[in-house]
């Protein structure tokens, strides 16, 4: 089997980036709610949010994602990657292709406006398959959703990309 992982790719195994927090506002909250055709008044109303027990409007579960894409993405469009995205922490390969694959997330709380979320991004494991054809890179990402100032863990999430 062609290896598409050198020496130099499995460095990067452990790397992390932590990016700047992202404030969450009910502008947000309710575009992301209106756009997935979520109606719920606790993610578009501060007084019934309230009344079931949060300081201000919650964010839809799914939400994180707007989180995840904007906050690596928030850079010059000289340092864009050839396929027009960040380069995304995506380890040094001959693979011409990137590709997502499973994704697993577990809620700890809620993402209220007002909120500061500081995500951080680690590679957590990288693993090299023979598919029909070809190689494969299956590449695990670890991310953190922190509430900033208390340190909260409000998402973990696991994602897998695919590199071929």
């Amino acid at each position: 089997m062609t290896s598409l992982l050198t020496d130099e790719a499995r460095g990067w195994l452990g790397a992390e980036q932590t990016f700047e927090p992202w404030l969450v506002t009910r502008m947000q909250i309710a575009q992301y709610a209106h756009t997935v055709g979520i109606t719920d008044r606790v993610h578009l109303d501060v007084g019934e949010a309230r009344r079931a027990g949060h300081r201000d409007v919650v964010a839809p579960l799914g939400f994180h994602l707007v989180i995840r894409h904007a906050a690596p993405n928030l850079i010059p469009i000289t340092e864009l990657a050839e396929d027009g995205g960040s380069d995304d922490m995506t380890p040094p390969t001959a693979a011409q292709r990137r590709m997502a694959g499973e994704t697993t997330t577990t809620f700890h709380q809620p993402i209220v406006a007002g909120d500061e979320i500081r995500l951080t991004k680690r590679i957590g494991s990288m693993e090299e398959k023979q598919g029909r054809s070809g190689p494969l890179v299956f590449v695990g990402y670890d991310l953190e959703y922190r509430r900033e100032g208390s340190g909260d863990l409000v998402i973990a999430e696991r994602y897998v990309r695919i590199l071929r």
